[in-house]
């Protein structure tokens, strides 16, 4: 006798789309030391915004299973497939204050930090199919749906800094690095035994956690009502 092979695999695709409004409610014109109201529309200074905006994520899982073993000379398969989509939309407000210093006449430092709260949506579709040679026959082949909702309010925070430089008048790169937080994201659970299925009831749903997570950016950024700052 020999125990049953397995094999897996699992891919994961992830995608993120939205939109952001800030409202600029105090700030100063220059962080640079030279002087301040030289450029209205500067990028140097210290400013204080409250944002408002949605966010889109889609979240999908594809995930595979086989077995393959031999016992008493009868050979024994299983196979699983399991597909499951989480979106999530998140509707935002907040607050976000930024300060920027002067590197050069082209570039500069800044640092951004931003607090707020959020209103939650999320959904989970799962789908997944069994299939084995052994059992009884109803057993061999079958499949399992479930669909969940969950909403709630969560509270985020986020922490950017990195290196501006001016290109032109009124466009602008920046390349940093960020750490983001979220009280409560949404995930799905699954039953991993025998047990929690048939003695705790336990079925395949959505749960939720709070989340940190960090990474690098390189944006750019255009100002359409920009014009070149008046001579020094």
């Amino acid at each position: 006798a020999a125990p049953l092979d397995m094999t897996g695999s699992t891919e994961v695709g992830f995608s993120e789309y939205g939109l952001e409004i800030g409202l600029p409610i105090w700030g100063s014109d220059d962080a640079s030391g030279k002087g301040k109201g030289k450029d209205p529309k500067s990028w140097l200074g210290s400013r204080l915004y409250l944002y408002g905006g949605y966010s889109r994520f889609d979240l999908d899982y594809d995930m595979s299973a086989n077995a393959m073993g031999t016992l008493f000379s009868s050979t024994y398969s299983y196979a699983q497939e399991r597909r499951q989509d989480i979106s999530e939309d998140y509707w935002r407000i907040g607050g976000r204050f930024r300060n920027s210093f002067a590197l050069g006449a082209m570039s500069d430092v800044y640092v951004d930090t931003r607090a707020g709260f959020y209103y939650r949506d999320t959904d989970l579709r799962s789908f997944e199919r069994n299939w084995s040679s052994f059992g009884p026959s109803s057993d061999r082949d079958f499949t399992l749906e479930f669909n969940d909702s969950d909403n709630d309010l969560g509270y985020e925070g986020r922490l950017e800094a990195g290196v501006g430089l001016n290109l032109t008048s009124g466009v602008r790169a920046e390349l940093g690095g960020w750490a983001d937080y979220r009280s409560a994201v949404g995930s799905v659970f699954n039953p991993w035994s025998g047990d929690q299925v048939f003695f705790d009831g336990l079925t395949t749903g959505l749960t939720k956690d709070d989340l940190f997570s960090y990474g690098a950016s390189l944006r750019f950024q255009v100002d359409l009502g920009s014009s070149p700052p008046p001579p020094p």
